[in-house]
């Protein structure tokens, strides 16, 4: 295995390949199947990567499809090294941009409100 550590912005290319055939046909995340892999205090490592833009039920039966993303957690063992347990999917919640405008929408309210209260009472003090 190979960790180029190598990020893509416009997603990345299909790089699972036996004699020109496609071995893994999934790709186009931000990471190649490879990952990056992090260095941690104590010696362990965290790897991440992108398993691609999948199908749906790739993940379970609930996984409606599109990108996913993989880690592994490797912490030192006696012999060398050991991937902890646990599923390797990555999830992370991301507000939609719609929820974002209530929020915002009541801040420049309450800007255009505390400018106008001032307004008038600087149109006060002079008059």
């Amino acid at each position: 295995m190979s960790y180029s550590n190598l990020f893509y912005p416009s997603g990345s290319p299909m790089i699972c390949l036996i004699d020109g055939t496609p071995v893994y046909p999934f790709y186009g995340g931000f990471l190649d199947l490879m990952g990056v892999m992090f260095t941690l205090d104590g010696g362990s490592f965290l790897d991440l990567w992108s398993f691609g833009d999948t199908p749906p039920g790739f993940a379970g039966p609930t996984w409606a499809g599109g990108m996913l993303y993989g880690m592994s957690w490797i912490q030192p063992s006696g012999d060398g090294y050991a991937v902890v347990a646990g599923p390797p999917y990555a999830a992370a919640a991301v507000p939609e941009p719609s929820s974002l405008w209530l929020p915002g929408m009541a801040v420049l309210g309450l800007l255009a409100w505390r400018r106008r209260v001032e307004r008038r009472r600087n149109a006060s003090l002079a008059g």
